[in-house]
Order: structure tokens, then sequence, then C-alpha cells
């Protein structure tokens, strides 16, 4: 374990954290042979490290196994996490910065059994009409319906399947693998638009986001700058909600 010494960090709850961080993220549950192998920390180091963990409930141990695991107090922390943000307030600042950056339109839309609804729209200076406000519902044809025909995983309703297209199985499984998705003048005439999901910890669709602007200013493959842009941008969103790609 390689621990920086800045002076701007207390270095021992950085290597407490370190621990912490290897028990959640870990592939396998692991003893305390394997972490001190992944550590490298003495073993009279590493007992103390985990008896705080463990005393403080953000880590627990099997006493039949003697597998660690994370503990109720951090799921306790991670719910209160949840209930507490406040998914505009953090989208907010990527929106405005991003729209900028493509001199498009931004807008955010998020998952519900109707469908995607805008919530959130952030334009530039010079206004397009682009065919929705604020609590439009996207169809299925949309950069953003495709988005949400995908990742989803919740229960829809029939009303806004009605007006869905086939979206063929290639399409939807680059979708789901490059987390892009396009669509040319779904509503208006000259008017496109393409669109990324914003996932939560669990790889649950919060929402999607969604440039639009005129149809020669929005990419149509994953291949173009823009795209590459604009998917930076969905995982650092993403992560703020504890969405890790692995």
């Amino acid at each position: 374990m390689k621990i920086v010494k800045d002076g701007t960090t207390i270095q021992s709850l950085d290597i407490g954290l370190r621990v912490l961080n290897l028990i959640a993220t870990s592939d396998t549950p692991l003893r305390f042979v394997d972490i001190q192998e992944k550590t490298q920390m003495t073993k009279s180091n590493l007992y103390k490290y985990l008896n705080t963990l463990l005393i403080s409930g953000v880590v627990t141990k099997s006493e039949e196994s003697g597998f660690y695991y994370t503990g109720p107090k951090l799921i306790e922390y991670g719910v209160e996490a949840i209930a507490n943000q406040d998914v505009h307030e953090i989208i907010s600042p990527y929106l405005h910065k991003l729209g900028a950056q493509l001199n498009t339109s931004i807008l955010f839309a998020i998952a519900t059994f109707n469908g995607p609804v805008i919530t959130k729209i952030w334009s530039p200076n010079q206004s397009i009409n682009i065919g929705a406000q604020l609590g439009t519902i996207l169809p299925p044809q949309s950069s953003s319906g495709k988005i949400f025909r995908t990742f989803y995983e919740n229960e829809i309703s029939p009303i806004w399947f009605e007006q869905a297209y086939d979206l063929s199985a290639k399409e939807q499984k680059e979708i789901s693998e490059k987390k892009v998705a396009f669509s040319k003048e779904p509503l208006i005439k000259s008017v496109s638009s393409f669109s990324s999901p914003i996932l939560s910890f669990n790889k649950e669709l919060i929402g999607t986001l969604i440039a639009v602007g005129f149809s020669d200013q929005i990419p149509d493959s994953i291949d173009d700058e823009r795209t590459e842009l604009f998917l930076n941008v969905q995982q650092s969103i993403s992560k703020q909600f504890g969405y890790h790609s692995k």
C-alpha cells in the first residue's frame, strides 16, 4: 500500500480508509491474511486498523469463515447520503459547462414509469426550438427514449410503449456497451440529439443526460470528439452517485 506524505492529510485516517475501500471493493471476500498480503502492512498494525473498523461498525467479520465485509454502519451512511442527495443540484454545474463547450442545449430527464421526463434545461444564448419543455415526456424514438429502453429495469407504462418502434438488438447492445444513443430529428426537422445514462451505485438508471441542437451540431457516432467529451461528463456525474464501471 503506497502512502503519500504531503502534510495535508491525516496519515492514519488515510490508511484506515484504504483498508476499508479494499474490503468494500473486493470481488471476493477477504480474510486477514488476504488483506495483509494486499496492503503489505505488519500484522500488529493491520489488527489495530481492522479492530477499529469493527468497533465503529463500518466493517464486520464472520466468526465462522473469518471473512471481512462492509458493516451495517457503512450501509446506514450510504442510505443517509442517498436520501440527502439533490440530483439537480449535483448535475446543474455539469449541464452549464457542457452546454457552453458543445454550444448546444443540454437537458436532464429523470426515469419514471411514464417514460423519461425533462426536469432540467440549459440553453446557450441563441435559443432554438428543441421541441420540448420542462415536464415533457420524451418518446421512445428520441435518444433519451433509447437510453430509457436500454437501461430502465422497472415497469414501464404500456401507453409509452405504444409509441415505440423496434429497437434492433444490435443497436440496443451498442447502446448498452457504449452508453450513448443518437437520434436524428425525432421531434422537429433539423433538430437532433444524443444521450447517455446517469447511473447509480447499483447501476440503476437515475436519468438521461441529453444534448440537443441543430443536426449539423450533433454528432452521430461514438468516434466524434464531442461524443468523447459528453461521455466523460456522463461518467463524472454517475460517479457522484457512486457508480463504478467495473
